[in-house]
């Protein structure tokens, strides 16, 4: 069970994850949301040879020697793509000053969003579900966030 977002009409809502992104405003009233799409992004596919399959970096102290994770380059692209999402998200908020804020998005991704936003767009958020629903119809999208 989802909590129940209650958004007024002209509400901002970015529907994310790593790779894809929607930026809705909610057109109906905060009972029935009826979102449109203002904006949609995703991200380009790179060729799997670009992946990175480097070996862990050393590191050497003394006597003793360790491997250092260098991390996915997935992880890092969908950090990457996060970062640019919510730049965009930035632009489109600004121009609605008024607006609230939403955010959806797994985990990882609502992290980067909240460290990426600028303190008075963090401000205006009113609700924010840790949820993929990219993928999903945004008729759907507006189905489970009214709850």
């Amino acid at each position: 069970m989802t909590e129940k977002f209650w958004l007024p009409n002209g509400a901002l809502v970015l529907v994310a994850d790593g790779r894809r992104a929607l930026m809705l405003r909610n057109e109906g009233s905060p009972a029935a949301p009826a979102f449109t799409v203002e904006h949609r992004m995703e991200a380009a596919d790179n060729p799997p040879d670009s992946a990175g399959h480097d070996k862990p970096g050393r590191v050497f102290k003394g006597d003793r020697r360790a491997a250092v994770d260098i991390g996915s380059h997935h992880d890092l692209e969908e950090t990457r793509f996060a970062e640019v999402v919510a730049d965009a998200f930035r632009t489109l908020a600004e121009a609605t000053p008024d607006a609230p804020l939403a955010l959806v998005a797994p985990p990882p991704v609502l992290a980067v969003l909240r460290k990426t936003l600028p303190d008075p767009l963090r401000a205006r958020v009113r609700a924010e579900a840790a949820k993929d629903l990219v993928n999903h119809p945004v008729a759907e999208i507006a189905r489970v966030l009214a709850g």
